[in-house]
Order: C-alpha cells, then sequence, then structure tokens
C-alpha cells in the first residue's frame, strides 16, 4: 500500500501494494498514463508502511525541489507530469469495517400508503411471558405403530372480504361455511341459554305476585329463586308431620309459661319505676314553685350585669388607646429633647465661631487703623 503522505499527488490512485493508476475521464482522448503501466516509475517515491521519512532517507537521484514535507512540492511536481493536468484527485481505499457500513442515516417513510406499527416490546413480553405451545395429543416420534402420528396441523385459511368482486375457491368457500356453522351453533346456543332465563324468570314473578303479605304460611317464603323458594316450602311441610306436632306443641307450652312469667314480671317493674319517675318529676316541681317567682327579677339582673360588662370592655379598650399614646409621646418628647441638645450644642459652635470672626475682623480693622 502506498504511504498516505503520498496520497496528494494529482491523478494518482493507490489501488493496493506498489500499484498506481491515473483516473482518466472516458471523454478524453488523451494518451495513456505510462505511469499506470509503469509503476516502477515511481518507485522511489514509495516507501513502506509504517516506516518514518527523513530527508536523509530521499533517493538522491530526486531533483533538490522534491520535499514532501515542503509546502511547495506539489506545484513542482506537476511538471513533471504533462498528463496529469486538470485532473480529479480520486483516491481508492480498501471499504469500510463491518461495524462502521450500517452507520448510515434511514430515510423515513412519508407515504401514506405504509402503516406505522408501533410495538411496545415490554407490553408483547408480558402479554406471551407464560405462554407455551400445547403439545396435548402430538407425537413427534419415529415409532412404528398401529396410530398415525400426528403433529401440528398447518395450512392457510384465507376467506374474501365483502364487495372484492373475486370468485372464491372450494377452500375458501368450505372455510366460510365451516366458520359461519360456527358463528350460527354460538348463536343458537345463546339464544336457547336467554329463553330458559326468561321462563325462568317469569315462574318466579309468577310464584312472587300471588304471595299474601299479611298470612303467616307464606312469610318466609320469598327465597333468592324458584328452588330455593321450594326448599321453603317443603321445609315447612315437613313440619306438619304428627310426631313433629307434639313436640312443638310442648315446647310452645313451655315458652308460653316462660312468656306469661315474664309479662308479669315486667308489668310489676314497669309499674315500679313508673311511679319512680312521677315522684322525682313531683318534687322537681315543688322545688321549682319558689325559684319560679324570683325568675323575671334574675334575668333583670343578667341583663344589666351584660351592659356592665360591655363598658368594662370598652374602658379597657380606652385605656390600652390611651397608654399606647403615652408611651408615642414620651418618645416624641424624647427625640425633641435630643433635637434640643443638638442645637443647643450647635449654636455654642457657631456661637464660638462668629465670636471669632468678629476678633480677627477687629485686629485686621485695627491693622488698617494703623
Amino acid at each position: 500500500m502506498a504511504d498516505p503522505k503520498y496520497a496528494d499527488l494529482p491523478g494518482i490512485v493507490s489501488t493496493g501494494p506498489a500499484r498506481l493508476r491515473k483516473t482518466v475521464p472516458p471523454t478524453s482522448r488523451r494518451p495513456p498514463n505510462r505511469l499506470a503501466h509503469d509503476p516502477s516509475r515511481l518507485q522511489p517515491f514509495l516507501r513502506p508502511s509504517g516506516s518514518r521519512r527523513s530527508l536523509s532517507d530521499r533517493p538522491q537521484h530526486l531533483p533538490d525541489f522534491f520535499d514532501p514535507i515542503g509546502p511547495g512540492h506539489r506545484a513542482e511536481l506537476l511538471a513533471h507530469f504533462p498528463y496529469a493536468r486538470n485532473e480529479p484527485d480520486v483516491y481508492e481505499t480498501s471499504d469500510l469495517p463491518e461495524d462502521d457500513q450500517a452507520e448510515f442515516d434511514a430515510e423515513e417513510l412519508t407515504s401514506t400508503s405504509v402503516e406505522h406499527i408501533i410495538v411496545n416490546p415490554n407490553a408483547a413480553y408480558d402479554k406471551f411471558k407464560d405462554k407455551r405451545v400445547g403439545t396435548k395429543g402430538l407425537d413427534f416420534s419415529d415409532r412404528i405403530g398401529k396410530t398415525k402420528r400426528t403433529g401440528y396441523e398447518s395450512g392457510e385459511y384465507e376467506m374474501l372480504g365483502e364487495g372484492l368482486g373475486v370468485k372464491e375457491t372450494p377452500q375458501q368457500k368450505y372455510q366460510r361455511l365451516l366458520h359461519e356453522v360456527q358463528e350460527l351453533t354460538t348463536e343458537v346456543e345463546k339464544i336457547k341459554v336467554a329463553e330458559l332465563e326468561k321462563r325462568l324468570t317469569e315462574l318466579e314473578a309468577t310464584v312472587r305476585c300471588d304471595q299474601d303479605a299479611q298470612n303467616p304460611l307464606s312469610a318466609g317464603l320469598q327465597g333468592a329463586c324458584l328452588m330455593e323458594t321450594v326448599e321453603l316450602l317443603q321445609a315447612k311441610v315437613s313440619a306438619l308431620d304428627l310426631a313433629v306436632l307434639d313436640q312443638v306443641e310442648a315446647r310452645l307450652q313451655s315458652v308460653l309459661g316462660k312468656v306469661n312469667e315474664i309479662a308479669k314480671h315486667k308489668a310489676s317493674v314497669e309499674d315500679a319505676d313508673t311511679q319512680s319517675k312521677v315522684h322525682q318529676l313531683y318534687e322537681t316541681i315543688q322545688r321549682w314553685s319558689p325559684i319560679a317567682s324570683t325568675l323575671p327579677e334574675l334575668v333583670q339582673r343578667l341583663v344589666t350585669i351584660k351592659q356592665l360588662h360591655e363598658q368594662a370592655m370598652q374602658f379597657g379598650q380606652l385605656l390600652t388607646h390611651l397608654d399606647t399614646t403615652q408611651q408615642m409621646i414620651a418618645s416624641s418628647l424624647k427625640d425633641n429633647a435630643t433635637l434640643l441638645t443638638q442645637v443647643q450644642t450647635t449654636m455654642c459652635e457657631n456661637l464660638a465661631t462668629v465670636e471669632g470672626n468678629f476678633a480677627s475682623i477687629d485686629e485686621r480693622m485695627k491693622k488698617l487703623g494703623k
């Protein structure tokens, strides 16, 4: 490879070790460059890659003006290459490394025919994180047996859209009919379930509307659904058995006796409590009678005391205002006293100055009188 420091030679293209050629436009009819066919002519200009160049290493047969380091070697060198005038400088190099070849500005697609889909990697990962391919009933082994080995079913399923004007193929028609049959089966099942629910609701409404709220036999028969109501009725009917009725009657007799005892005790307790409350109320009224006569005077005294409290509150506010005003006056007097002292001091100083001036004037007058 030629030394990069000689790469600025006009019309010279470095294409490999000790191989130089000159780039000439196709329209040019100039004679071919001999340098491209005989690279040995420029062999003295080349040096091994990585070697350091100095002025002492320059070949002795080169002219003295040729100094690659000097700024004027380019203009002088053009005189020795008559076929390299007014030609573009082309320097061929090897390709970029693989890591740098992908560094280019991608053109943004602005066409409206291209749909831009933004995919969130985190959302896609969360959606398919715990998903696995179902392998139930699949067998990919090469074992020999009577049953056929089954793998994943594969095939293309396509249904044409409406209004395309394209004739369906038999496969597409079969897939469309199969899909429609599945949809029809699902809709029929939904209609059956809805009809059954409607009939059951009507039956429940009919059973509930005939019930009498005042009838004790129908109490507690309003279940959440018809089945629960039937179970409640069955429990009540089973309670009408003769053996059960005897037990219920005995229990009712014992409960009735206890209820009567509780009622008697409650009546006596309530009577005693009522008498106690009436006695307490009578005593309270008796104590209130002498106080009721003094109530108007008490109200009048409270009104008078209220006015007195208001006046006392106003007096306290006025006293606070007077105290604040007195402090302000005292502060003003103190400031005035300070100013008066300063004025007296200033007047004394001015008087001394005036006396001194008069004394000096008298001395001058005496001097002038002599």
